[in-house]
Protein backbone atom coordinates (compact mmCIF):
# COMPACT_ATOMS: atom_id res chain seq x y z
CA UNK A 1 0.00 0.00 0.00
CA UNK A 2 1.39 3.64 -0.73
CA UNK A 3 -0.46 7.06 -0.35
CA UNK A 4 -0.92 9.72 -2.63
CA UNK A 5 2.50 10.31 -3.06
CA UNK A 6 3.72 6.79 -3.86
CA UNK A 7 5.24 6.44 -0.22
CA UNK A 8 4.77 2.90 1.62
CA UNK A 9 3.33 3.64 5.36
CA UNK A 10 5.89 2.54 7.69
CA UNK A 11 5.30 -0.61 9.64
CA UNK A 12 3.88 2.11 12.73
CA UNK A 13 1.65 3.55 10.42
CA UNK A 14 0.25 0.08 9.32
CA UNK A 15 -0.21 -1.23 12.88
CA UNK A 16 -2.23 2.32 14.05
CA UNK A 17 -4.50 1.61 10.99
CA UNK A 18 -4.59 -1.56 11.98
CA UNK A 19 -5.64 -0.66 15.48
CA UNK A 20 -7.63 2.02 15.03
CA UNK A 21 -10.00 -0.39 12.12
CA UNK A 22 -10.43 -2.91 15.30
CA UNK A 23 -11.33 -0.34 17.59
CA UNK A 24 -13.92 1.57 15.46
CA UNK A 25 -15.19 -2.50 15.10
CA UNK A 26 -15.37 -2.84 18.92
CA UNK A 27 -17.41 0.41 19.27
CA UNK A 28 -19.56 -0.25 16.66
CA UNK A 29 -20.61 -3.56 18.02
CA UNK A 30 -20.58 -2.03 21.29
CA UNK A 31 -22.97 0.42 20.12
CA UNK A 32 -25.30 -2.55 18.42
CA UNK A 33 -25.03 -4.10 21.91
CA UNK A 34 -26.44 -1.12 23.77
CA UNK A 35 -29.03 -0.37 21.13
CA UNK A 36 -30.21 -4.20 21.14
CA UNK A 37 -33.24 -4.76 23.68
CA UNK A 38 -33.49 -8.56 24.78
CA UNK A 39 -36.56 -10.30 26.87
CA UNK A 40 -35.09 -13.25 28.65
CA UNK A 41 -37.88 -16.15 29.82
CA UNK A 42 -36.43 -18.47 32.01
CA UNK A 43 -38.04 -20.05 34.58
CA UNK A 44 -34.90 -21.18 36.59
CA UNK A 45 -34.32 -18.14 38.53
CA UNK A 46 -30.47 -18.78 39.03
CA UNK A 47 -29.95 -19.35 35.29
CA UNK A 48 -32.03 -16.62 34.55
CA UNK A 49 -29.99 -14.32 36.87
CA UNK A 50 -26.64 -15.09 35.00
CA UNK A 51 -27.53 -15.08 31.61
CA UNK A 52 -29.35 -11.58 32.31
CA UNK A 53 -26.19 -10.63 33.95
CA UNK A 54 -23.86 -11.53 31.43
CA UNK A 55 -25.95 -9.69 28.63
CA UNK A 56 -26.24 -6.86 30.68
CA UNK A 57 -22.71 -7.00 31.25
CA UNK A 58 -22.22 -7.45 27.17
CA UNK A 59 -24.04 -4.06 27.01
CA UNK A 60 -27.30 -5.26 25.94
CA UNK A 61 -30.82 -3.63 27.51
CA UNK A 62 -32.27 -7.17 29.14
CA UNK A 63 -34.86 -7.39 30.63
CA UNK A 64 -36.03 -11.02 32.42
CA UNK A 65 -39.35 -12.26 33.25
CA UNK A 66 -40.01 -16.50 35.14
CA UNK A 67 -42.48 -17.52 33.29
CA UNK A 68 -44.11 -17.70 29.42
CA UNK A 69 -47.43 -15.61 30.13
CA UNK A 70 -44.85 -13.08 31.42
CA UNK A 71 -42.82 -12.88 28.16
CA UNK A 72 -45.97 -12.36 26.36
CA UNK A 73 -47.18 -9.96 28.35
CA UNK A 74 -44.10 -8.33 28.16
CA UNK A 75 -43.59 -8.63 24.33
CA UNK A 76 -46.83 -6.22 23.87
CA UNK A 77 -46.15 -3.70 26.66
CA UNK A 78 -42.16 -2.89 25.66
CA UNK A 79 -41.42 -4.94 22.30
CA UNK A 80 -38.14 -6.43 22.51
CA UNK A 81 -35.56 -7.12 19.39
CA UNK A 82 -34.74 -10.37 20.15
CA UNK A 83 -36.78 -12.80 22.77
CA UNK A 84 -34.45 -15.34 24.25
CA UNK A 85 -36.85 -18.37 25.44
CA UNK A 86 -36.76 -21.22 27.87
CA UNK A 87 -38.27 -24.40 26.20
CA UNK A 88 -39.62 -26.01 29.41
CA UNK A 89 -41.44 -23.54 31.79
CA UNK A 90 -44.50 -24.64 33.78
CA UNK A 91 -47.89 -23.26 32.60
CA UNK A 92 -46.90 -21.92 29.12
CA UNK A 93 -44.20 -23.84 28.02
CA UNK A 94 -41.71 -22.52 25.43
CA UNK A 95 -43.58 -24.07 21.93
CA UNK A 96 -46.62 -22.68 23.42
CA UNK A 97 -44.83 -19.10 23.58
CA UNK A 98 -43.78 -19.72 20.06
CA UNK A 99 -46.91 -20.28 18.34
CA UNK A 100 -48.66 -17.38 19.73
CA UNK A 101 -45.88 -15.03 18.40
CA UNK A 102 -46.10 -16.56 15.72
CA UNK A 103 -49.87 -16.07 15.13
CA UNK A 104 -49.15 -12.48 16.13
CA UNK A 105 -48.67 -10.24 12.80
CA UNK A 106 -46.94 -7.89 15.49
CA UNK A 107 -44.92 -10.44 16.63
CA UNK A 108 -44.69 -13.04 13.72
CA UNK A 109 -41.17 -11.57 12.94
CA UNK A 110 -39.39 -11.36 16.37
CA UNK A 111 -36.22 -13.18 16.42
CA UNK A 112 -35.96 -16.36 18.87
CA UNK A 113 -33.02 -17.74 20.56
CA UNK A 114 -34.49 -20.78 22.09
CA UNK A 115 -32.57 -22.70 25.19
CA UNK A 116 -33.05 -26.19 25.88
CA UNK A 117 -31.94 -28.59 28.51
CA UNK A 118 -33.47 -31.64 27.35
CA UNK A 119 -33.46 -33.57 24.23
CA UNK A 120 -35.66 -33.18 21.38
CA UNK A 121 -37.82 -35.80 19.97
CA UNK A 122 -37.78 -35.17 15.92
CA UNK A 123 -40.69 -33.47 15.53
CA UNK A 124 -39.99 -31.29 18.51
CA UNK A 125 -36.48 -30.23 16.55
CA UNK A 126 -38.72 -29.67 12.97
CA UNK A 127 -40.68 -27.29 15.45
CA UNK A 128 -38.10 -24.96 16.49
CA UNK A 129 -36.16 -24.84 13.00
CA UNK A 130 -38.99 -23.64 11.69
CA UNK A 131 -40.18 -21.38 14.58
CA UNK A 132 -36.31 -19.90 15.98
CA UNK A 133 -32.91 -18.57 14.81
CA UNK A 134 -31.11 -20.09 17.49
CA UNK A 135 -31.12 -23.39 19.62
CA UNK A 136 -28.68 -23.35 22.64
CA UNK A 137 -28.22 -25.99 25.35
CA UNK A 138 -28.03 -24.64 28.60
CA UNK A 139 -24.50 -26.04 29.46
CA UNK A 140 -23.90 -23.16 27.01
CA UNK A 141 -25.25 -19.86 28.74
CA UNK A 142 -21.93 -18.90 29.54
CA UNK A 143 -20.55 -15.69 28.55
CA UNK A 144 -18.75 -17.60 25.83
CA UNK A 145 -21.34 -19.38 23.34
CA UNK A 146 -24.76 -17.90 24.11
CA UNK A 147 -23.35 -14.44 23.87
CA UNK A 148 -21.56 -15.27 20.41
CA UNK A 149 -24.68 -16.25 18.86
CA UNK A 150 -26.69 -13.61 20.13
CA UNK A 151 -23.52 -11.27 18.54
CA UNK A 152 -24.34 -12.94 14.90
CA UNK A 153 -27.98 -12.68 15.44
CA UNK A 154 -27.94 -8.94 16.61
CA UNK A 155 -25.54 -7.88 13.76
CA UNK A 156 -27.72 -9.66 11.30
CA UNK A 157 -30.52 -8.19 12.38
CA UNK A 158 -29.37 -4.59 12.50
CA UNK A 159 -27.35 -5.01 9.52
CA UNK A 160 -28.75 -2.65 7.04
CA UNK A 161 -29.59 -5.15 4.23
CA UNK A 162 -31.46 -7.23 7.00
CA UNK A 163 -34.84 -6.18 6.69
CA UNK A 164 -34.85 -5.70 10.56
CA UNK A 165 -35.41 -9.31 11.49
CA UNK A 166 -33.36 -12.25 11.20
CA UNK A 167 -34.68 -15.05 9.41
CA UNK A 168 -36.21 -17.64 10.80
CA UNK A 169 -34.52 -21.22 10.88
CA UNK A 170 -31.20 -19.73 10.24
CA UNK A 171 -28.64 -21.85 11.98
CA UNK A 172 -25.50 -20.98 12.47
Amino acid sequence: LRDACGVAPTSAERICRARDAHVSRGARARQSRMAATILLAEDQADIRDLIALNLRNAGYAATAVGDGAAALARQIEAPAELLILDLMMPDLDGFTVLERLRSDPATHDLPVVVLIAKDLTARERESLRRSAQQVVGKGDTGQGPLLDRLDRTIEHLLAPSGGGHAGRGRRE
